[in-house]
Formats: C-alpha cells, sequence, structure tokens
C-alpha cells in the first residue's frame, strides 16, 4: 500500500521562509519544460500567458488570480505571493527565489530494507521498480509518478523529472561553503509509519537515532553533538546555525542568485573594499545614503542583508566574521538571473560549466595524467648521440610507432576536454546549447586546433663571485697536505684578508680573550715562540735561570727583561711588516709556507744571540770568566759560538745538572 492514503495534500499559505516548506511546483501550472528545468511560458498573439489548462499565468509561468494579479498555489487557489511583493520581471520575492525547492528527502523516498553496505533494496515487479510496500520508485529510490516528476507521500509534486538525472536521482546540492554533497549521505535510516512518517528511536539520554544508532533531529537528518547536520563519514554539511525548522536549504547547481541585488551603490579602492561613508548614527551608508554592512550589503535595522527590493535575502546569522554573505553565492558558482533575455540565454548556456571547486579538482586529475604518460615513454631524455640524431626512445609509443609533438598536444587537449563533473552534469541538464552533428563539429574543430604550449622563460642566473684564500686557509691547507682553493663569495658574510690576524688565530688563540695588551703573548708566525711578561719579571725569584711555561730561555732580571722583549717586541712587528709585503707577493703557498718558517729560524736565532750576549755581559759584570775559559779549553770554543751552534734550550741543561 502508497503513503498518505486518506490524507489530504496541504500547502502553507502564505509561506514562511522559516519554515522552509515552501516549493515552486506549488506555484506553476501546467506548462513544459526545456532540457534544461527552465519552465516555457505560453503566450497568445496578445500576449497573455496561460498554461495548459488555460489557467492564467505570467511570464515566468506562476500561476496568477487574473483580478489582483497575485500569485495563487495550484492546489486550492490560495494566495501565496502579493503582486506587490512582485518584482517587474514577474519573480517571486527573496528568499523564496533562491530557495524555491524546499522538501524533506524521507518523504519523498520510498521504504525500504537496507543491505549490509547501508544501501537501499529496490525490488522489481511487472510496473518497474518498487519499494517493499510497492509503491512507484526510481532505481535510487524516489517516488516518482506516472509521468516521471518526483512527489511526496500524499502525491504532491515536488521535482520536475527535467532537473533528475536519466537513473531518478537528484543532483549533488551545495552547502554554504561551496561544498558538494549528496542529500542521501545526510539522512538516517529510520522505519515509518502508514503516512510516511519517520519513526525514529532515542537513546538512554532521550537523543533520536536512527536504526543504527547514529543521533537525527527531528527531520530525520544525521547530526554531531552539537547539532550541526554531518554526512555518513562524520564531515560537517551544515552548522545549527543554518537549520530553520531542522531543515537544511536546497542549494542546487541550477540554482540562481544576483548578487547585484544586494549590494549598495559604492566604489571599490585598489584593494577591492567598498569606499563608504557614515550617517550621524555611525552605519555605513553608500552614495546614495542606503544602509550597508561594512562589506557593502544592503541592510536593514537588524543588519540582516536585504535586497533592492526591502526583502531579507540572508539572515544576520548567515554572515561570517567579517559580515560577508555565504561562500557559495559570492564565488559565481550559482549563475544570475537578469532581465536581458540575452544575458539569461547565455547564463543557461554556461551552466553545465563545472565550477571553481570541481576545476581544482580536474587540474589535479590532469596532472596525475601527464605524469602516468611520462612514466610510460619512461621519461627519457636525449643523449650526445640522440640530441644529433633528433630521435630518442620516448618519441614512439608503445606500438613503436612514432608519434609528433602535435598529437601529443592534441592528445593532451583531448584529456583536459573531458571531466568527471561534465559528464555527470551532462546526464542531469543535457548538452550546453549544441547537440547533434553540429555539436560533434564543434568538438572536432576544436580538437583539430590544439593550444601551443607557451614555453617557460628560463632565469638568468647572477655571476659569483669568488674570493680568495686567506692567509689562514693557506696555513690550514698545508698542514693538512692540500692546497687553498678560491671559495664563493656570500653576501653578509666578512673574510679576514689581514695576514697578521690570521696568523695570531693559529699561533695564539688565547690573545683574543687577553684585554691587557701588555700581559698578551708575544708570538711567531708559526707559534714557536711563546714568551710571558709577567714569568719574565718574576725570574729573579726563581734560581739562577728563570723559566717560562713552554720551557724555553727567559732573562732573570726584571728591568732588563723588559727591555729586550720591548726590543724584540719592534722587530717582531718590523719583521710582519717586511713579511707582509714579501708574503703578498707569493702565489704559492708552499713557498709561502717555507718562506714564514725560514724567517722565523732567523728571528729564533737571533733572540738567542742576543740573550747570550746579554748574559755575557751580565756575568764579566760579576767576575766570572774563569768558567768561560775553562769551557773553552774544554770543547774548542767560546761558550757563545757553542750556544749559538747548540739547538738545546740552556735553561733545561742547567736544570739537569
Amino acid at each position: 500500500m502508497n503513503f498518505g492514503q486518506g490524507k489530504k495534500p496541504e500547502v502553507e499559505a502564505p509561506p514562511k521562509w522559516q519554515s522552509r516548506r515552501f516549493n515552486e511546483c506549488d506555484v506553476i501550472g501546467d506548462l513544459d519544460r526545456d532540457d534544461k528545468g527552465n519552465v516555457i511560458a505560453q503566450a497568445d498573439p496578445s500576449g497573455a500567458h496561460a498554461d495548459k489548462e488555460g489557467k492564467p499565468t505570467n511570464e515566468r509561468g506562476y500561476l496568477v488570480d487574473p483580478t489582483t494579479g497575485d500569485i495563487i498555489n495550484n492546489l486550492n487557489g490560495e494566495t501565496m505571493f502579493s503582486k506587490a511583493d512582485i518584482d517587474e520581471r514577474g519573480e517571486i520575492p527573496a528568499p523564496f527565489n533562491i530557495e524555491k525547492h524546499n522538501f524533506n528527502p524521507h518523504e519523498v523516498r520510498g521504504d525500504f530494507n537496507y543491505d549490509r553496505n547501508g544501501r537501499p533494496v529496490v525490488q522489481k515487479d511487472g510496473s518497474g521498480n518498487v519499494d517493499k510496500r510497492k509503491a512507484k520508485v526510481s532505481v535510487r529510490g524516489y517516488r516518482l509518478d506516472e509521468h516521471g516528476h518526483m512527489i511526496d507521500n500524499v502525491g504532491r509534486k515536488t521535482f520536475d523529472r527535467a532537473h533528475m538525472t536519466s537513473d531518478g536521482d537528484l543532483p549533488k546540492l551545495f552547502n554554504y561553503n561551496g561544498r558538494r554533497f549528496d542529500i542521501v549521505d545526510t539522512i538516517g535510516q529510520c522505519d515509518k509509519d502508514a503516512l510516511g512518517n519517520i519513526i525514529p528511536s532515542t537513546d538512554q539520554h532521550q537523543n533520536l537515532i536512527d536504526n543504527l544508532g547514529r543521533k537525527i533531529n527531528s527531520k530525520g537528518y544525521l547530526i554531531d553533538q552539537f547539532g550541526n547536520v554531518i554526512d555518513k563519514d562524520g564531515r560537517e554539511i551544515f552548522e545549527k546555525k543554518h537549520l530553520e525548522s531542522d531543515e537544511i536549504p536546497k542549494i542546487f547547481p541550477f540554482t540562481k542568485f544576483n548578487v547585484k541585488n544586494v549590494l549598495g551603490d559604492f566604489e571599490m579602492d585598489p584593494l577591492g573594499n567598498p569606499i563608504l561613508d557614515k550617517d550621524r548614527s555611525g552605519n555605513f551608508v553608500d552614495r546614495k545614503g542606503a544602509i550597508v554592512n561594512s562589506k557593502g550589503y544592503l541592510v536593514d535595522k537588524d543588519y540582516n542583508v536585504i535586497n533592492k527590493y526591502g526583502k531579507i535575502t540572508f539572515p544576520k546569522k548567515l554572515l561570517d566574521n567579517e559580515q560577508d554573505i555565504p561562500k557559495v553565492f559570492r564565488t559565481g558558482l550559482l549563475k544570475s538571473d537578469t532581465a536581458s533575455s540575452l544575458s539569461r540565454l547565455m547564463s543557461e548556456i554556461g551552466k553545465n560549466q563545472p565550477s571553481e571547486f570541481d576545476e581544482e579538482e580536474q587540474k589535479i586529475q590532469e596532472e596525475l595524467a601527464k605524469n602516468m604518460r611520462k612514466k610510460k615513454r619512461g621519461n627519457s631524455g636525449n643523449t650526445s648521440v640522440d640530441s644529433m640524431m633528433e630521435d630518442t626512445p620516448a618519441n614512439y609509443n608503445m606500438q613503436n610507432q612514432r608519434f609528433e609533438g602535435q598529437d601529443q598536444e592534441m592528445e593532451d587537449q583531448s584529456m583536459e576536454d573531458e571531466s568527471e563533473y561534465g559528464s555527470e552534469y551532462d546526464e542531469v541538464m543535457g548538452m550546453t546549447g549544441m547537440s547533434g552533428a553540429h555539436g560533434v563539429e564543434m568538438a572536432k574543430k576544436k580538437k583539430k586546433k590544439p593550444k601551443k604550449k607557451k614555453k617557460k622563460k628560463k632565469v638568468k642566473k647572477k655571476p659569483s663571485e669568488w674570493e680568495d684564500p686567506s692567509l689562514r686557509e693557506h696555513l690550514l691547507a698545508g698542514a693538512y697536505g692540500g692546497i687553498a682553493k678560491p671559495k664563493i663569495k656570500r653576501a653578509g658574510v666578512r673574510y679576514t684578508t689581514d695576514i697578521d690576524a690570521g696568523l695570531r688565530d693559529i699561533a695564539t688563540p688565547g690573545t683574543a680573550f687577553i684585554r691587557d695588551p701588555s700581559k698578551k703573548m708575544m708570538t711567531s708566525f708559526s707559534g714557536f715562540a711563546n714568551i710571558q711578561h709577567g714569568e719574565s719579571a718574576r725570574g729573579g725569584g726563581h734560581g739562577s735561570h728563570g723559566r717560562n711555561y713552554d720551557g724555553r730561555l727567559s732573562n732573570r732580571g726584571g728591568s732588563e727583561s723588559r727591555s729586550n722583549i720591548g726590543g724584540k717586541t719592534q722587530s717582531i712587528r718590523g719583521m710582519h711588516r717586511a713579511h707582509n709585503d714579501s708574503a703578498s707577493k707569493l702565489m704559492d703557498p708552499e713557498q709561502r709556507e717555507q718562506h714564514l718558517k725560514s724567517r722565523q729560524m732567523e728571528e729564533i736565532k737571533r733572540l738567542k744571540a742576543a740573550k747570550l750576549e746579554a748574559r755575557k755581559r751580565k756575568l764579566a759584570a760579576k767576575g766570572h770568566l774563569t768558567k768561560d775559559a775553562d769551557f773553552e779549553k774544554m770543547f774548542g770554543k767560546d761558550i757563545d759560538e757553542f750556544l749559538e751552534d747548540s739547538e738545546w734550550d740552556i735553561e733545561s741543561i742547567d736544570k739537569m745538572s
């Protein structure tokens, strides 16, 4: 038995947008539709419009009262919209002109058993597809009348067959963010009573649940713990604030909306923001003095967005934090319905074009397809021989047939012309204005003229600046048996070119942390000499000979030590300056290192001779010449010559004796 037997159909008159029960099928006369689902209005020679039954209509196909001009319903003739609410094109007021396909999915679907995958089990009899109550349904489970239109539980038409797919399914809807979804994925599985109403269950907390234990609201939509409508995979489709009487909005691809009807009169700055003024109350106003919000949308006193006729189009709760309307209405996903017949025609021709969200998915699929084709050809490049032959194995397909670049471009173009969205939508809405032989011919012409691929311009790289190696790098390379090489100069990095600084870094790194210049270690180029001022000054208190930290010669006399060290400092500095002039001319790092070592040894010998001379004078003053005479008799040379030719440290010899 069918649903609704004995129940009278009802139509809310006048309709309320908060109930979301208005459906355009209740106010349209008995008229044919084109393959896009648009009503084909009929007019007699005098310009009067009427439907097939002779009932008066306007240019939009809405039934009208011939006396008052009000729009009436086709059930009992009650007034739905007064003539004053109808615009100059004969369209019904907002928001009904946007949400004109309201229905509850449970009321338009049959009563089924479900398989383990959650899909309804559609039965068949002699008349076609039926549910378990033997009511006629489509393959997708929607109730149909004898003409193939979708009907509700009481047999009222709710959706024209021109808007349905070939297998009797509904096209996917948009949510407010522009995401496509299937309405069946948002409803629970519930049993139905004799009238077709759902019979939900309750859990221990008295929450409504379906037969699978999932939470649902009073209209049978799946919800989360916050009351947001979700799909079977738990993804949020509509927020709770988007619902009216627990019903979701029905936004189809053929829904029309013109954003100009809700915008004020203003200019835009270079950044795309509206240039607005303020009235005495601090409200934003456009050039005509109409109150708008910060985004330029016309608003009423409660800041609901209204159209130019003063009708509420978007309640304030639907606006985002920046006072903008839902994304699906401002991104070009929906076509605008204008007064111009030409613009209406172009809008309907372009209706089947994919949305920007589907275009992104299509681009991803195209890139994957191109990569797969490259992998099949092996991604082989030209070798030196191939480049001369101008032929490679990549120029041949699997059948060893050579193909040219133009053929490949045509293949790429044909792949770009195909998309999943376009084929699906063609099933719903038909061809996009070109069908038959003419459409095939246009498609062939399109394939014969492939688009030329633009060559990417190569970015010229700036020449790199090279930095010569410093003396420190030369010495480090020589220590490890290598040769220092030039390196690329990096921006913001300072390179040491001071030879003195480089030598100090290698020989005496501890000098960088001594603040008193008088206490810094005096060093040679290789770090062999290490004479401390303080240790030399204290030489007289530690025996006959003073000793520094690394065991080399030092003077006991404090004043004499200072003079010697001062003279030595001047000599080393002079040697540095002389060496800077000569070292800058040496290009071979090995020769430069050998030169530095030889100069160092000469300096060491000179310092030893100065020390011996000072020691000789000191001994002569004390009268200790007998020891030198005995030494000369024993070794055949005086002590100065012996020590000058010796490599031993005199302090070490004296300490051992």
